[in-house]
Formats: C-alpha cells, structure tokens, sequence
C-alpha cells in the first residue's frame, strides 16, 4: 500500500484508525505497567518521573516549533496569494491601455486565466486535476 491511499481514505477514518491505535497502546502500557509496578523501587520510580518530564518537556518543543512553522507558512502562502491577485488586477487593468482588437483579446484570456487560478483553489480537487489546470494556465 502506497502512502498516495492513505490519502484519498476518508479524514474520519484515519482519525478514528489512529485514536483506536493509541488507545491500544495505552492499554497495553498500562497493563504492562501495572505488572512490573509491584517490582519497581522508589529509586527507579523517580528516574523514570525524570524521564518522563524530559520526554514531555521535548514533546512541548516539538509542538511548538510545529505551530510556528505552519504558521509561518500559512502568512507565506496568505502573502503570496495576495500578491498574485494584485499582479492579476494590473494586468487587467493595464489591458485597458491596449487598442480595441487587442483588448478584449487580453482581458478574454486574463478571465481565462483568473478561471483557472480559482479553480485551482477549489477544495476537493485531485493530483491530475490540479496538474491540467497547471499546464492550462501556463499555456495562457
């Protein structure tokens, strides 16, 4: 099975496939824990608490640089969309500066081309389809 499935299952599926598979292993820690518990030392018992405050400490920093990370690129990507419908704006504003037979030809192919960036944004779109809108609007 190719990681490509995966995505296309749907998004309750997978939640419900790994909250199924943590709750397992949880119950089998718990069970394993609660067999050794008996044995274990105050000794041991206070390394482990330590490692698992570093484990925890590392998780944090883990999701903390997540969080930034995407959020950064959700500012990058906001910053770029922005700017292409700008440039798209000029461009079709600047068309207006055309004479007559050569206006309507560019602004009729900027809406062409506008058409295709919306579409392209269109949730639920596939690989392929977003790849035909690509070559589509980079023959525009």
């Amino acid at each position: 099975m190719s990681l490509d499935s995966v995505f296309r299952w749907p998004l309750p599926a997978l939640w419900a496939l790994f909250a199924g598979i943590m709750v397992a292993a949880l119950e089998v820690g718990r069970l394993l824990g609660t067999r050794a518990g008996a044995k274990i030392d105050a000794e041991a018992r206070t390394y482990a608490s330590g490692l698992q405050a570093a484990i925890l400490g590392l998780l944090a920093l883990l999701l903390g640089f997540a969080f930034s990370l995407s959020a950064s690129h959700f500012v990058a990507n906001r910053d770029l969309v922005t700017e292409e419908a700008n440039v798209i704006d000029t461009a079709f504003r600047r068309a207006d500066l055309a004479v007559e037979p050569q206006r309507s030809a560019l602004k009729a192919q900027l809406r062409r081309y506008l058409e295709t960036r919306i579409a392209y944004y269109t949730p639920g779109l596939d690989p392929p389809g977003r790849q035909r809108i690509d070559e589509a609007s980079y023959s525009l």
